[in-house]
């Protein structure tokens, strides 16, 4: 008879569990995955490059110029104008950021940005999930 209302007690508790779980998520303010905002006529894969801005970006005038490349936001579900510049952003021990955060939700899928190679995909201590990519012409890392 122990045994039985011990297997009760551990159903009760675990409905207490998940009806706290769902409540807790009933509270949430903020997704849990990022929103894209595209048509739904048509279902979107994940990696597929997010419509063109209505405002051109003018060319570069420097003489460093390489060219142009269409990358996509490598985070899933991260539209362009969500992105902010941090790239000359100062860090610890004099360095520079060269780079751009792109902050998701946990678990969040990190893409390739163009065609190319991935050279390095790990998990920084201090910037989360990082990836390092040359594109398929291999003249530039991104």
């Amino acid at each position: 008879m122990n045994a039985l209302k011990l297997r009760i007690l551990l159903c009760v508790l675990f409905l207490v569990i998940v009806s706290l779980v769902a409540l807790a998520a009933s509270y949430r303010t903020n997704p849990f995955v990022p929103a894209v905002d595209l048509p739904p006529s048509a279902p979107i894969a994940i990696g597929t490059p997010l419509p063109p801005a209505e405002s051109s970006t003018p060319a570069p005038e420097s003489a460093n110029f390489v060219g142009r490349v269409d990358l996509i936001v490598p985070v899933a579900g991260v539209r362009p104008e969500q992105l902010l510049d941090t790239y000359a952003d100062a860090r610890s021990e004099g360095r520079t950021h060269d780079a751009i955060d792109i902050p998701a939700a946990a678990e969040t899928p990190v893409l390739a940005a163009a065609d190319g190679k991935i050279l390095k995909l790990f998990q920084s201590d201090r910037g989360g999930t990082t990836i390092y990519q040359i594109n398929a012409n291999g003249e530039l890392v991104f």
